[in-house]
């Protein structure tokens, strides 16, 4: 068995199901693992994200796991899981960027950021442009009335 199997069965799954349904939830899935072991054969999908993959869950795996195991002619199981996350080693390199530029000493982060041309709430209160909550601390750019 092979990763022939997964692609035939996403061939399947695009002809059934709407395509916006299709292309949301599994197109964008990476090829599935196949093993054939003493229990049968297994099919392991890794979902990017814990909503995918729930949602794939209820809606779609029962109808994939016929679909699989119509086309192997025997039963398969479907496996679901999280993949792996890369978030640590975007954190890592988003890490220079959050401290202040050196040289910069003990100043508030409110002085380098206004430096860096990103706008601070004092500095915009100074402009006397209204600032709140709802836009995050930057100014709202409203025309006079």
């Amino acid at each position: 068995m092979s990763v022939d199997l997964w692609q035939r069965g996403c061939e399947r799954l695009a002809a059934e199901l709407p395509e916006q349904q299709f292309n949301t939830w599994i197109r964008p899935l990476p090829p599935a693992d196949i093993s054939d072991g003493d229990a049968g054969a297994v099919v392991s999908l890794r979902v990017p994200n814990r909503f995918k993959l729930d949602w794939i869950r209820t809606q779609y795996a029962g109808r994939i796991e016929g679909l699989l195991s119509e086309l192997a002619g025997k039963p398969i199981r479907l496996e679901l899981s999280l993949a792996p996350r890369d978030g640590a080693l975007a954190r890592v390199s988003l890490a220079p960027l959050l401290r202040p530029p050196a040289g910069a000493g003990a100043a508030p982060a409110a002085q380098w950021l206004q430096g860096a041309g990103l706008p601070s709430a004092r500095a915009a209160s100074d402009e006397g442009k209204e600032v709140s909550e709802e836009n995050h601390g930057f100014p709202l750019n409203r025309s006079p009335a």
